[in-house]
Order: structure tokens, then C-alpha cells, then sequence
């Protein structure tokens, strides 16, 4: 017998027993799904080094990250379900239609704000957020990125100090390298690390570690300097330590009974860091403020590097005074290797001449012929005497000394005479003096030296048999001497060093002398109270003038 036909109604209940069956398997699979996507969200919300905040419509905050979690100081259950300004603070739209508001797109990008941590503290921030909708267009909410900026402003402070040291490097580095000697830059230096600091600042330089030398301030600072300079390091002070030790001294709060070294200062907040070079140290440079705590470890840090820029200058300075010291010894050397060779040099002549003459009085000749060679001798002993004071003078001068003179009343026309005695039997001279010359208050020996000078060199300069006049008149409470010759003349660019020591012009090339006749003769003018100067014109002649004071009135000549 045929199967009977299967029930339609048991037919209907198998078939909605498998569809159910199969939205079952859907319904799994979509919360299988589900937990899959939350999972995955909740591994890249955790994931993110950006602060994420997802909150509800209303501003309430649903779920938040453990990056911002750490940079807002809280907790999740201390963030989920509060409004979203108690957890950013104001000035944050806290919600999608705050966003609305601020931009028709519901979306701000990159806004630096300052955010409240749970401890109070503020946060740099940039902050960007969106309103979140679904398929629908719907509003479902609004998503939170803040990133920390701490870091960033810290870096930028760190660079904005580093350019501001680098500017303030470079205008002490020009202030000391536009002066000749540093040292007449440290004023202005001290006041750009004062402002750079906002504090005052002054520099102490010590020579030999022992003596304060000087103390260089701001412009505008008035601070006692007195018990300071010209008086050695106070020991057992901080000022003594740096100078000595090469160690810097912080104080952010002086104390009445700290040993700053430094008396009488208004400091209650300072700094001491040492000036040295080249392992030497040459003083300190000071830092100081009237307020307690006003110099801290930055305005140091600072002070520091300005303090190794001056102190390298004022090393390199001392260097080349050293050097310069070095060369002037040098040279001082060799100036006296000079002028011995010089005078010996000159010496020659005299002495070989008197030793002829010592030969030609051995043999017999009439008495007219030894009275010249007597007088010939005598000649050349003045001369070997005059090189002798020469030497003599010129080891005074350069030993720092004024030549020795006696003053006394002196009779002008009768040294003059003198002179043209000597010096013109070979040359002819016209002397011209005033009427009743008024005596002279002068060295006799020595005006006849410098007479005797300018007449030698006259006669040694002027073409043969040409006139030399020598002139003599009162100006004032002053004698005027003018010796003039009809030579070559003296160069121009040789008239401005004429009186140095061992200047000798071109027109002096193949003539005897060590250079030092002129030298002394101005020193000598001068420590009598007088004068001597030149004029000359090449191939006119020159004119040397002396100047010298007249004697008082009882020591004129009688009837003068």
C-alpha cells in the first residue's frame, strides 16, 4: 500500500524550524561579527598615541582611550558619563552641535587649546574632532583627538633660549672684537648679559691672582668699587675661590653672612663665574640681583658662556701685551747694540786721529807746529767726550729718567762765541745777536752741548764755503736761538720723526753719527724748560730754533 501523504501542517512546522535554524546562524554570526569589529575598535582606540574621547550627543563623554586616560590624569570610570567641558575644560565645544556652531561641517582640524588634567595642571593641546552620523545622516555622537604639546613648546622654549644665547654670543663676540683692547668693551658687555638676564652683571679683573686690577659695571649701575680695586683678593671669600679655583659660585639667595668678597653690593641673589683662558685666570664675571632667587640656573648657564667669550679676549689681550712687551725688549736690545756700534764706530775717528798726533809729537818740530796739534788733540777729546755724554744720556732716557740739568744764570753770547770758536775755523759763520741779550737761566755745559750739536751738523750738511748764521734775540720771557744753513734741506716726510732716536733722513746716507744728536738735544731743550723745532725747504737750507727762558734780572750781564 502506497506511503500515506505526509502531513501539510508538519510540513509547514519543519519548514520554519530550519528558517529558524538559519536566522540563528545569522544572528551568531552578526554577534560574532560584532564582537569582532569592537574588539578590533577597542585595539586601535587602545592602540592610538593620540588622546581619543567619543561622546553622545548631549556632550556626555561614552568611552575614552588609555592615551587620553594618561593625559588627562584620570581615570575611565572618572571620565565615562561626565560632560565632556568638566573633562576638557572651557573653551572646548563639548558638543556635536557646539561643533555645528563653530564650523557647518562639524569638523575642527588641528586647534591648539589648553586642556585641565585631573590634578589642576593645564595642558597644551592640539585638538581635533568631528561629528560622528550614521548611514542614515543621523547624529550618533562626536569623536575627540588631542595630542599632548608639552613636549613641542618645551623643544621650541629649548630652541627659542638656544638662538636667544646664539644672538646674545654674537653681539658680545662683535662688542669685543670692535675695540682694540676688550677691556673698553666690557661695559656694554655687561649690560647686554643684564638685559639677556634681567639682572646686573659687572666684571672684576685680577692681575697674577692676587690684586684686584679694576671693576667694570653697567652704564647705569653705581655700586661701590673702592674697597675693591688696589687691594688683594679678600681670602677665604667666593671671589677668591673663583679667581683661584676656577669655580663657579651660585648663590640663588644670599644670606647676611655669606662671603660674596664683594662689600657693600646690594646683592641678595648672585652668581661668580671665573674669566679664564688657556689655564689662566683673570678675574670673575659677576651676576647679581637685589631680589632673593632672581638668578637662576639658566641667567648661569648664560653667564657662563659669555664669561668664556670675555675671558678668551682679555687672555688673547694680555697675550699680545706680552708680546708687544717681548718685542719693545727685543728692540730696546738691539737699539743698544746699535748705538754701542754706533759710537764705537764714531770713536774711531777721534781716537785715530789723536794717536797720529801722539806719533807727530815724537818728532821734533817747531813750537807753532805742536801748538796745532795740541789744539788738534784737544778738539778731538771734545769730541770723544760729547760721544761719551751722548751714550750717557741716551742710557738715561731709555731707563725712563729725565737728564739731569743745573740751572743757573748763563751768558748766552758768550757760550755762542764759544761755538763759532770751534766750529768756525773751517766754515764761515755770521752771528747776529740782539743788543743787551738778557742772560740766560739754563746748564751751561749742556746748551753749549746742544749749540755745538746744531752747529756740527749744520756745518756737516752745508756746501762748502756756503754762510751758516746763527741768531739770537728776545721774545717775551724767552731767548730765541735760530741756527740756519744754506744745505740741501731736510725731505718733508723726514721732518716728523727728525728728534726720534736714530732717525736718519735720507740727506744723512754716507755721513757719521749714531742718529742720537737731535734725540738729546729736544730732551735737553725740554728739562731746561725750552724748546727746539725745524723748519726746512729741500734745496734752501733748514733753520733749527731753540727756546729758552731768560735768567731772572740780578743775573743779567752787567749792563744788559
Amino acid at each position: 500500500m502506497a506511503e500515506a501523504a505526509q502531513d501539510p501542517t508538519e510540513e509547514r512546522l519543519v519548514e520554519a524550524l530550519r528558517l529558524l535554524a538559519d536566522v540563528e546562524l545569522e544572528l551568531e554570526n552578526e554577534r560574532l561579527n560584532r564582537m569582532s569589529v569592537a574588539g578590533m575598535f577597542e585595539e586601535v582606540l587602545g592602540a592610538m598615541s593620540d588622546g581619543l574621547i567619543l561622546v553622545e550627543p548631549r556632550g556626555r563623554v561614552r568611552r575614552v582611550n588609555k592615551a587620553a586616560a594618561d593625559l588627562l590624569g584620570r581615570t575611565t570610570e572618572e571620565m565615562v558619563g561626565k560632560s565632556l567641558r568638566e573633562v576638557l575644560g572651557p573653551g572646548v565645544p563639548a558638543s556635536p552641535w557646539q561643533l555645528f556652531q563653530r564650523d557647518p561641517r562639524g569638523r575642527l582640524e588641528a586647534v591648539e587649546t589648553v586642556v585641565l588634567r585631573g590634578d589642576g595642571e593645564k595642558v597644551p593641546v592640539s585638538l581635533s574632532c568631528a561629528v560622528i552620523t550614521d548611514p542614515d545622516g543621523k547624529v550618533v555622537g562626536a569623536v575627540y583627538a588631542a595630542r599632548d604639546l608639552s613636549q613641542t613648546h618645551r623643544l621650541l622654549h629649548e630652541l627659542e633660549e638656544a638662538e636667544s644665547r646664539w644672538r646674545l654670543l654674537t653681539e658680545v663676540g662683535d662688542l669685543l672684537g670692535g675695540e682694540l683692547d676688550p677691556r673698553d668693551a666690557l661695559p656694554a658687555v655687561c649690560e647686554r648679559l643684564g638685559e639677556a638676564t634681567g639682572c646686573h652683571a659687572a666684571v672684576i679683573l685680577v692681575r697674577e691672582g692676587r690684586f684686584v686690577e679694576d671693576v667694570v659695571l653697567c652704564p647705569d649701575l653705581d655700586a661701590p668699587v673702592s674697597e675693591l680695586v688696589a687691594h688683594p683678593l679678600p681670602a677665604g671669600t667666593a671671589l677668591a675661590l673663583v679667581v683661584r679655583g676656577a669655580r663657579v659660585v651660585h648663590a640663588p639667595t644670599l644670606q647676611p653672612d655669606f662671603p660674596l668678597g664683594i662689600p657693600g653690593w646690594p646683592a641678595r641673589s648672585a652668581a661668580l663665574v671665573p674669566l679664564k683662558a688657556r689655564g689662566t685666570s683673570v678675574g670673575a664675571l659677576l651676576l647679581f640681583s637685589e631680589e632673593p632667587g632672581a638668578v637662576g640656573d639658566s641667567a648661569v648657564s648664560v653667564t657662563e658662556l659669555v664669561a668664556a667669550r670675555v675671558g678668551l679676549a682679555l687672555a688673547n689681550a694680555r697675550l699680545r701685551e706680552s708680546l708687544v712687551e717681548l718685542e719693545a725688549a727685543r728692540e730696546a736690545a738691539q737699539s743698544r747694540q746699535d748705538v754701542i756700534a754706533g759710537l764705537s764706530h764714531d770713536m774711531k775717528t777721534p781716537l785715530g786721529v789723536i794717536s797720529g798726533l801722539i806719533e807727530g809729537l815724537r818728532e821734533d818740530g817747531s813750537p807753532q807746529e805742536r801748538d796745532r796739534m795740541y789744539a788738534a788733540m784737544r778738539r778731538q777729546v771734545q769730541r770723544l767726550s760729547s760721544l761719551v755724554h751722548q751714550f750717557l744720556d741716551y742710557s738715561r732716557l731709555e731707563g725712563g729718567h729725565r737728564l739731569l740739568v743745573h740751572l743757573q744764570p748763563t751768558d748766552l753770547a758768550e757760550l755762542i762765541d764759544r761755538a763759532v770758536a770751534t766750529w768756525g775755523r773751517n766754515h764761515p759763520i755770521d752771528v747776529d745777536l740782539e743788543t743787551g741779550l738778557p742772560w740766560v737761566l739754563a746748564d751751561r755745559e749742556r746748551l753749549e752741548q746742544v749749540l755745538a750739536n746744531l752747529l756740527s751738523n749744520a756745518v756737516k750738511f752745508s756746501l762748502p764755503n756756503s754762510p751758516i748764521a746763527i741768531t739770537a734775540g728776545r721774545a717775551r720771557k724767552m731767548i730765541v736761538i735760530s741756527v740756519t744753513d744754506r744745505g740741501k734741506g731736510i725731505a718733508p716726510a723726514d721732518l716728523a720723526n727728525l728728534f726720534e732716536k736714530f732717525h736718519r733722513g735720507t740727506g744723512a746716507r754716507g755721513t757719521e753719527g749714531a742718529g742720537l744728536g737731535l734725540y738729546i738735544s729736544k730732551a735737553l731743550m725740554e728739562a731746561q724748560g725750552g724748546g727746539i723745532s725745524v723748519t726746512s725747504r729741500v734745496g734752501s737750507g733748514s733753520t733749527f730754533t731753540v727756546t729758552i727762558p731768560c735768567a731772572p734780572r740780578r743775573g743779567r750781564a752787567p749792563g744788559g
